[in-house]
């Protein structure tokens, strides 16, 4: 219910800021990059939802999704590859290295220090999305009232996709994960329960 929104609109924020293309910055199954990515893509899934207490009159949901940031390899050998964990890429001046990327979708601030661009505590990113889904309404429910906070990451991982029939396709990247975007929703009021 509350993660269909949150997905459509982190990858809308995300394409926003960067201007980055359908074809780099998706809302992906597993937060795989696509076929069709180019040198980059942020891949964005959902983790699962929690609630809160079961005794109470009130839906407390909070979000937790993973984001995919996934470069090419091909252009490195196989023992040159820990290069992609540098913060500049010696081989392709000016492109987005996993650093560059890793630092956007978190925390990146724009030349406006009031107006951060990355995810982690944007209260900025908040209110833009209650504002997107035209939160609180009667059909979607109660209003966004925290943002995205950042989790951390695991290890850089390597992924090979199948293109069945054609070459596959190899990234080199990391998940971050965060968590937020929680909201309460009352199923009833008070006075109904008691009576």
């Amino acid at each position: 219910m509350s993660m269909a929104l949150a997905l459509e609109f982190t990858q809308t924020w995300l394409r926003d800021r960067f201007s980055w293309k359908w074809n780099e910055c998706a809302v992906s199954h597993d937060a795989l990059p696509s076929y069709d990515a180019g040198n980059f893509f942020i891949a964005i899934d959902d983790m699962g939802v929690e609630t809160g207490s079961e005794v109470t009159d009130s839906l407390r949901e909070i979000l937790n999704i993973q984001i995919g940031i996934w470069r090419r390899p091909e252009f490195l050998a196989k023992d040159r590859r820990g290069l992609l964990k540098m913060p500049q890429d010696l081989y392709l001046l000016g492109s987005w290295t996993l650093h560059d990327l890793e630092r956007a979708v978190i925390v990146h601030k724009s030349g406006d220090p009031t107006k951060p661009n990355g995810l982690h505590n944007n209260w900025s990113f908040r209110t833009a999305l209650n504002t997107y889904c035209n939160l609180p309404n009667e059909n979607d429910g109660a209003e966004f009232i925290t943002p995205w906070n950042y989790r951390g990451r695991g290890r850089m991982e390597s992924v090979t996709l199948d293109n069945r029939g054609g070459e596959d396709q190899a990234f080199l990247g990391y998940r971050l994960r965060f968590r937020g975007c929680m909201r309460e929703q009352k199923l009833r009021e008070t006075e109904d329960a008691i009576g």
